[in-house]
């Protein structure tokens, strides 16, 4: 009941990379809306905005259209939580994931890790195809808080380019986003 209340989500979280800060913006909205911002020493060194039909990607200051690929891997997000999405889930089993039991499902090409005991979502690896080649980015949740009565992981550790990435998260807000973030 709680993430039926939830229309969009804006995240806002920080990383330490190469010994400097790294700045996130998300803001995810029903209807596979999404903007993403990572910024470096108060510059954008990546954004990507998608407004439910088209969208475009920045890296740099080098804006580009948004290839076909990352526009079909976006609709395919039409709800707020990944688990509201799943079509055809199947439960593997049960596997050590981070040294605790979790519960392993697969859903499309991706795998998602939820621990036995909690729950709760430990882990996931989604698989993307960009660019004709299909990338494998794992992620793992933890330290869940409860925000407007649903649990939301507050560090993300995510493997970009053969480096861990750990977020913290600093701040939730939830619908608060507009059309006009999508733009």
């Amino acid at each position: 009941d709680a993430m039926a209340k939830i229309s969009s989500i804006t995240t806002e979280a920080s990383a330490t990379v190469q010994g400097m800060n790294l700045d996130m913006k998300m803001i995810d909205a029903k209807g596979s809306k999404v903007l993403q911002t990572l910024s470096m020493m108060g510059n954008t060194v990546q954004k990507t905005v998608f407004d439910g039909k088209d969208g475009y990607m920045e890296m740099q200051g080098q804006k580009m259209p948004m290839p076909a690929e990352a526009k079909t891997e976006h609709l395919k997000k039409t709800e707020l939580f990944t688990e509201l999405n799943f079509k055809n889930p199947t439960v593997v089993g049960i596997e050590k994931y981070n040294g605790e039991d979790a519960y392993v499902i697969k859903e499309s090409d991706n795998t998602y890790y939820y621990n036995v005991k909690t729950g709760l979502k430990m882990g996931d690896i989604q698989n993307i195809k960009m660019a004709g080649k299909s990338n494998s980015i794992p992620t793992n949740y933890s330290d869940y808080k409860v925000v407007s009565g649903v649990m939301m992981p507050y560090t993300i550790s995510q493997n970009m380019m053969g480096q861990d990435i750990v977020f913290n998260v600093k701040s939730y807000q939830v619908n608060q986003a507009k059309d006009t973030d999508f733009k």
